[in-house]
């Protein structure tokens, strides 16, 4: 359940996308700064994943279990959004790679 992003904002959230995409393009791709970007993001689409989660099961019981009308419903926990969670794990995961990466980077350049 991601948020659907409108007006302005939207356009210079993508705008900035696009510029670190570019930059990471442009330049060398093993720098832990990439990582951190890779871990941030994941950790960002998470908390707005569970959040999401969080308030659909707190209105499932305002709303269900806990009805004016006395007839209350069974409590349903909200339904899983797998892709989301996978796009989460992949982000974690290229985070580990690139923080690797730059590791092994920084190792290569104290060799002679």
């Amino acid at each position: 359940m991601l948020m659907r992003a409108s007006g302005r904002g939207s356009i210079s959230s993508f705008l900035k996308l696009a510029v670190d995409v570019a930059w990471v393009v442009a330049r060398d791709l093993f720098v832990p700064e990439n990582a951190k970007r890779f871990a941030a993001i994941g950790i960002v689409l998470a908390v707005m994943e569970a959040s999401g989660m969080f308030i659909a099961t707190i209105v499932s019981l305002a709303f269900g279990v806990f009805s004016p009308g006395g007839e209350g419903m069974a409590f349903g926990f909200p339904n899983i959004n797998w892709p989301v969670w996978f796009a989460v794990m992949t982000l974690l995961a290229l985070a580990q790679v690139f923080g690797e990466g730059a590791a092994r980077r920084e190792e290569q350049k104290m060799t002679i």
